[in-house]
């Protein structure tokens, strides 16, 4: 057996000997879908480490896990910051949320991760590979998830647009469909 070939199956054993108990380690602390993704970047930061390390261990793992889930938690409150000052910024002055343009209501609906991807591809212009880049994962990925974020946009749109507007009448007093008053 060569060498890469032999460090390939140490690595193997290594990952099949502390992959349930990572994954379980992310799952109490993160859902399903962040904590998925820390299992598979904490492997593969393992791997390119794997030099600097003498003895690998669980423990190891699980420091890994902590800073990838604090790394992401910080990049999360950056784009939640992000959202929200775009949202302002959008707004003229003195103009309520409620007066918003719709897809910017639902677009603050959306979850950090897709409204990031949408944020990255629409107001960024960045091509696929380089959003990929700034989240953290494939091309291939970014883009399932760009089309599942807009996808999840359009819902959102559609829910805002169909919510009744109120009507008034000249006192300023709202008014049930089909209601007048005189």
């Amino acid at each position: 057996m060569s060498g890469k070939s032999q460090e390939y199956g140490e690595f193997e054993r290594f990952y099949q000997e502390h992959l349930d108990q990572v994954r379980a380690y992310c799952f109490r602390r993160a859902d399903a879908s962040l904590a998925e993704e820390v299992v598979s970047q904490t492997f593969e930061i393992a791997w390119r480490r794997r030099a600097e390390v003498r003895m690998a261990s669980r423990a190891w793992l699980f420091g890994i896990a902590r800073r990838v889930l604090a790394n992401r938690r910080r990049a999360d409150r950056r784009q939640r910051d992000v959202a929200t000052r775009l949202a302002e910024e959008a707004r003229p002055e003195g103009e309520q949320m409620t007066d918003a343009k719709p897809i910017f209501e639902a677009l603050a609906r959306l979850s950090q991760l897709d409204q990031e991807t949408l944020m990255l591809a629409a107001w960024e212009g960045l091509t696929s590979g380089e959003a990929a880049h700034v989240i953290g994962c494939s091309p291939v990925a970014f883009r399932l998830r760009l089309h599942r974020a807009r996808r999840r946009l359009g819902n959102e749109l559609g829910q805002v647009e169909r919510r009744p507007t109120p009507v008034l009448d000249a006192d300023g007093m709202f008014l049930r469909t089909g209601e007048t008053r005189s």
